[in-house]
C-alpha cells in the first residue's frame, strides 16, 4: 500500500501535511486579519466620521442660507409695503375700490381700472425683477379684494373671503396678517392661478393715525430661487443632494435626484426625526430607498423672529453609501491584496516546512500498512534524523522485529489449539444429537399424555353433565307424577260438574215446557178477553148513549188483549230459542262429559308411565353419579401423570440447551482456532 492509496483512504484534509500546512496558514493570517480588520475597522470610522461632518456642514450652511433667505423675503415685504410706490398705488385704487361693490369680485376689466393698473404696473416692475420675485399682489385689508397682481393671473379683482380661492394659501397669509398686523409667510402649497405650487410672504400697509391694515402687500416668491439654493451641492460628489420638506412630508424644493415640490414623499427615519425638532445624522434608507448617510436637522421656521411662520420644516442633506464609501472600499481591497500575498508567501513556506516534517512520517505509515496487512519482512526505515521522528523510526523498527518473533510462536501454539477444538466438537456434535433426539422423545410423551388428559378431562365434565341432567330428570319425573295426580283429580272434578251441569239443563228444559204451557194458556185468554170486548162493545152500541162509558172499557179490555196476545208470540219465540239453546248445550255437555271420562283414563295410565319412568331415572341417576366419580379419579391421575412429563420436558429441554450451549462453546473454539491459524498464516516471517 504506497502513500497515495493512504492518501486516497484517509481524505486530503486527515493528511499530516495538508494539517500543518493549515496551521502555518491560521497561525500566521489571523494576526494578519485582526491587524487589517482593525485597520479597516478605524479608517472606516474616520472616513465615516469625516463624511458626516462634511454633510453636517452642508446640512447647516443650507439650513442658514434658506433662513436668511426668508428673512430677506420679509425684509423686502416689509419694505414694498411701507414704499412711496406702495402709497402712491394705494392712493390710485382706493376711489375705484370705494366705488365698487363690498361684498363681489372687483371688476378689473373696465377702462377706468386698466387705466389705473397701467399707472401702477410701472411702480413695481423694478422693484419685481430686482427681487427675483414671481409676483406681487395688494390685497384690501377690510375686503379681502386683490386689487393689483403683476402677473395679472385669475386671482386679479377676487375677494379672498368669498371668491373661489378663499381657501387657498394667499387667502390665509391675508387673514394671519390682517389679524397679527405683523410681517407672515405661508407654508407653500398648490395655488391654481399659478398652476404650481406657491410660497408667499406679506406685510401690512398700516395707517398712520389709527394703525388698522389698509392693504396687505403679498410677494410670491419664485421656486426656483428655493430650488437653486437647496441644489448647490459642492463637495457632495454624484449622488449628494439637499432636500427640504414639510410636516405632510412632501417635498418643498426640487433635487437634482427626480424629487418634485409637492409630489416626492420623504418618509425616511431621518425626516421623521427632523420632524420632531431633532438634529442628527444616521446611516438610513433615503425616500429612494437606496442606503445613505444622511445628516437632518429642523429649520425652526417657528422660532426665528420676525418671520411669523406657524409651520416648520426639515431639510436633510445625504450622500449614497457606495459614493461615502468609495475610499474605504478602496483601502479594504488594499488590505484584501496585501494579506493574499501575505498568504502566499506563508503557504510556500509551510509547504516545505510540512514536507521535511511529513515525509518520514509517511514512510513509516506505508511500512505500518504492510504490517496490517501481515508483511513483517519490511526493510529497514531510515533512522538517521536525531530528533524525535528518528526515534520514532527506530522505535518502530524494534517493534516489528518483536512483533514477528511473537507470530512465529502463536502459530506453532495455534497449529495444536486448532487439532484440539476439532476433536471436541465433534464429540460435542455427537452428544447433541443424541440429547436431541430424547428430548423430541420426551415432547412426543408429553403431548400424547396432554391429550390423553384433556381426554380424561372432558369425560370426567361429560360424566358430572350426565349425573346432574339425570338428577334434574328424576326431579322432573317427581314432579310429573304430582302433576298426573294433580291432573286426573281435577279430570274427576270437572266430570262431576259437567253431571251436574247435564242435571241443570234437563231441569230448565223441563221448566222451559212449563212455561210454553202457560204462554199457551194466557194465549187462550187474549182471545177469548178479545171476544168478550167485541161481545161488549156490541152491547155498548145497543144501549146507545147509556152504554158509551162500557164501549170504552170493552175497547180497552180489547187493546189489552191484544198486547197481551203480542207479548205471548214474543214469549213463545223467546221460549222456542232457550229450548234450542238447551238441547244444544245438552248434547255439548254429554259430549264433554265423555271427553272427561276419556281424560281420566288418559292420566291414569300417564300416571303409571310416569311412575315406571321415575324407577328408571332414579337407577341412572346412581349409575352417573358413579361414573362421575371415577372419572374425576382418573382426571386426577391423568394430571399427576401430566406435572411429572412436563418436568421431565423441561429437563430434557435443559439438558438440550446446555448441550447446545457446549456445541457452540466447542464451535467458537473450533472457529478461534481456526481464525488465530488463518490470522497467524497472513503474516509472512
Amino acid at each position: 500500500m504506497d502513500s497515495t492509496v493512504i492518501r486516497r483512504q484517509r481524505g486530503l484534509f486527515n493528511s499530516l501535511q495538508v494539517r500543518l500546512m493549515l496551521i502555518f496558514l491560521v497561525v500566521t493570517l489571523i494576526p494578519i486579519a485582526a491587524i487589517g480588520v482593525l485597520s479597516f475597522t478605524d479608517a472606516q470610522a474616520i472616513l465615516e466620521d469625516q463624511a458626516f461632518q462634511k454633510l453636517e456642514a452642508v446640512r447647516d450652511t443650507k439650513k442658514e442660507q434658506i433662513l436668511d433667505n426668508f428673512t430677506q423675503r420679509i425684509a423686502q415685504a416689509e419694505f414694498a409695503a411701507g414704499s412711496v410706490e406702495t402709497e402712491q398705488a394705494m392712493s390710485l385704487l382706493q376711489p375705484y375700490h370705494e366705488a365698487a361693490p363690498t361684498d363681489g369680485s372687483l371688476n378689473v376689466s373696465t377702462p377706468s381700472y386698466l387705466a389705473l393698473y397701467n399707472q401702477i404696473d410701472p411702480l413695481y416692475r423694478p422693484f419685481l425683477e430686482a427681487m427675483r420675485l414671481r409676483d406681487l399682489l395688494l390685497i384690501c385689508g377690510s375686503h379681502g379684494h386683490v386689487l393689483y397682481s403683476t402677473s395679472k393671473e385669475s386671482d386679479l379683482g377676487t375677494n379672498l373671503v368669498t371668491g373661489p380661492y378663499k381657501d387657498s394659501g394667499l387667502a390665509r397669509l391675508w387673514q394671519k396678517v390682517r389679524s397679527t398686523r405683523k410681517a407672515a409667510m405661508e407654508d407653500l402649497s398648490q395655488y391654481v392661478p399659478s398652476g404650481e405650487p406657491a410660497l408667499f410672504v406679506g406685510a401690512p400697509v398700516l395707517d398712520k393715525n389709527t394703525g388698522a391694515v389698509t392693504s396687505v402687500v403679498v410677494l410670491q416668491l419664485d421656486n426656483d430661487r428655493l430650488t437653486a439654493l437647496v441644489s448647490q451641492k459642492a463637495g457632495m460628489g454624484s449622488s449628494g443632494e439637499v432636500a427640504v420638506f414639510g410636516q405632510d412630508m412632501q417635498m418643498r424644493s426640487d433635487t437634482a435626484r427626480g424629487g418634485k415640490i409637492l409630489e416626492t414623499k420623504v418618509a425616511s427615519l431621518a425626516a421623521q426625526e427632523a420632524l420632531q425638532g431633532k438634529t442628527g445624522h444616521l446611516l438610513a434608507t433615503d425616500y429612494q430607498g437606496n442606503l445613505a448617510l444622511i445628516a437632518y436637522t429642523n429649520l425652526g421656521l417657528k422660532e426665528v423672529q420676525g418671520l411669523g411662520a406657524d409651520f416648520d420644516w426639515g431639510l436633510d442633506a445625504k450622500i449614497g453609501q457606495a459614493e461615502a464609501y468609495a475610499s474605504i472600499t478602496l483601502l479594504g481591497n488594499q488590505i484584501l491584496l496585501i494579506a493574499g500575498i501575505a498568504a502566499l508567501i506563508v503557504l510556500l513556506v509551510a509547504f516545505f516546512a510540512a514536507r521535511w516534517i511529513a515525509s518520514p512520517i509517511r514512510s513509516m505509515a506505508i511500512a505500518a500498512a504492510r504490517v496490517t496487512e501481515g508483511d513483517l519482512t519490511v526493510e529497514s526505515i531510515s533512522s538517521r534524523r536525531s530528533d524525535e521522528i528518528g526515534t520514532l523510526a527506530r522505535t518502530f523498527k524494534g517493534m516489528v522485529e518483536a512483533l514477528r518473533l511473537q507470530v512465529q510462536a502463536i502459530y506453532a501454539g495455534v497449529n495444536s489449539l486448532a487439532s484440539t477444538s476439532a476433536e471436541i466438537q465433534a464429540t460435542v456434535s455427537q452428544l447433541a444429537a443424541s440429547a436431541t433426539q430424547s428430548a423430541a422423545a420426551v415432547s412426543e410423551t408429553t403431548a400424547t399424555v396432554e391429550e390423553v388428559r384433556q381426554t380424561a378431562k372432558l369425560a370426567s365434565q361429560k360424566a358430572r353433565q350426565v349425573s346432574e341432567s339425570t338428577q334434574e330428570v328424576a326431579q322432573v319425573s317427581q314432579r310429573g307424577e304430582q302433576s298426573v295426580n294433580q291432573a286426573a283429580e281435577a279430570m274427576n272434578r270437572i266430570r262431576e260438574q259437567m253431571n251436574s251441569i247435564a242435571a241443570s239443563i234437563l231441569r230448565l228444559s223441563e221448566q222451559s215446557q212449563a212455561i210454553g204451557e202457560i204462554i199457551a194458556t194466557v194465549s187462550d185468554v187474549a182471545e177469548q178477553s178479545n171476544l168478550l170486548a167485541v161481545n161488549a162493545a156490541i152491547e155498548a152500541a145497543k144501549a146507545g148513549e147509556q152504554g158509551k162509558g162500557f164501549g170504552v172499557v170493552a175497547q180497552e179490555i180489547r187493546n189489552l188483549a191484544e198486547q197481551s196476545k203480542q207479548a205471548t208470540t214474543q214469549v213463545r219465540s223467546i221460549l222456542n230459542d232457550i229450548q234450542k239453546a238447551t238441547s244444544s248445550a245438552a248434547m255439548i255437555t254429554e259430549q264433554g262429559s265423555k271427553a272427561v271420562e276419556a281424560g281420566v283414563l288418559l292420566s291414569t295410565e300417564a300416571g303409571r308411565s310416569i311412575l315406571q319412568l321415575a324407577g328408571g331415572v332414579e337407577e341412572t341417576v346412581q349409575a352417573a353419579t358413579q361414573i362421575a366419580a371415577s372419572s374425576q379419579e382418573q382426571l386426577i391421575g391423568m394430571e399427576q401423570t401430566a406435572q411429572a412429563m412436563e418436568s421431565i420436558k423441561q429437563a430434557s429441554a435443559a439438558n438440550v440447551a446446555s448441550t447446545r450451549q457446549l456445541e457452540t462453546a466447542a464451535k467458537d473454539l473450533n472457529a478461534l482456532g481456526r481464525q488465530l491459524k488463518t490470522l497467524a498464516e497472513r503474516y509472512k516471517v
